[in-house]
């Protein structure tokens, strides 16, 4: 598995990205992952994982993630629930991880374009609220087309097929 953390993400999670200044030779791999922290209102609040292939959303508490085996511990599970839920192989306790900084400008676009969406999503909810539903907010991810090249498919129908 090769996981794309951005630098402001490996710098909180304190790890040296193997590989550094290499990019990976096939973009939208079906084994990679890119991953960055998610701000609402300027403070950190999750860390968001995209599949590179079909831009699947993964939100993981920021308050669970102060170490990498933190992180890579929720990632793996949760990670084995996405796929068991679309019946996918993965064996989430047996993974080599490839630990690169994010190149592909525009995986890093689809993400931001996430971002921004997910931020705004949570503050209408705070707002009207006061809390924010974060499992409404990656089921509205999971079904935002991102690239129109694709044709509009949204993560959810490139994730499930």
């Amino acid at each position: 598995m090769i996981l794309h953390l951005s630098s402001a993400l490996a710098k909180k999670l304190r790890v040296n990205l193997s590989f550094k200044d290499m990019p990976v030779v096939q973009a939208g791999r079906e084994d990679a992952w890119s991953a960055d922290i998610l701000k609402v209102n300027g403070k950190e609040r999750m860390v968001i994982v995209m599949h590179d292939a079909s831009q699947w959303p993964i939100l993981i508490p920021i308050e669970g993630c102060q170490t990498y085996e933190e992180f890579i511990g929720l990632l793996m599970i949760m990670l084995a629930g996405n796929y068991e839920a679309f019946n996918k192989p993965f064996d989430h306790k047996n993974q080599e991880i490839l630990l690169t900084r994010r190149t592909n400008r525009t995986l890093i676009g689809y993400m931001n374009d996430a971002k921004r969406c997910a931020d705004t999503m949570a503050g209408i909810q705070l707002e009207s609220d006061g809390v924010i539903n974060w499992s409404q907010i990656t089921l509205s991810l999971a079904d935002m087309p991102y690239n129109s090249k694709d044709g509009f498919f949204t993560p959810k129908d490139k994730f499930s097929s």
